[in-house]
């Protein structure tokens, strides 16, 4: 039989697993919502060609380029709001398609 100190030592880190796989549970959700990442379906489509190209690099090289510039382009948009004081500071998924086309309008060769 364990002693009352090895039982709270025990019970101490079953608590402190438990605190950390909450942890790591609330950061991936964070990660894996649409409305929280954008680039969602390109981080998707580059872990996919890693996996179907058996984790060569090499083989995804554009779908690591396209997500890089996923994020740089909604990393733009997200300090422009922020320094226009508009939030929220990540246009929700619904805005998004009409902040694509304006910026592809904008910015295309005439």
């Amino acid at each position: 039989m364990r002693s009352p100190l090895e039982m709270s030592t025990a019970d101490e880190q079953i608590e402190r697993q438990k605190k950390r796989n909450d942890t790591t549970r609330k950061r991936s959700t964070k990660l894996d919502s649409e409305e929280n990442n954008p680039c969602l379906k390109e981080h998707h489509l580059s872990l996919k060609c890693l996996n179907d190209n058996n984790a060569d690099h090499d083989a995804c090289t554009l779908y690591f380029m396209n997500y890089k510039n996923c994020k740089d382009f909604w990393y733009q948009v997200t300090r422009e709001r922020r320094k226009n004081g508009i939030k929220p500071y990540l246009p929700p998924p619904a805005d998004r398609l009409k902040i694509k086309g304006e910026y592809l309008k904008a910015n295309s060769p005439k």
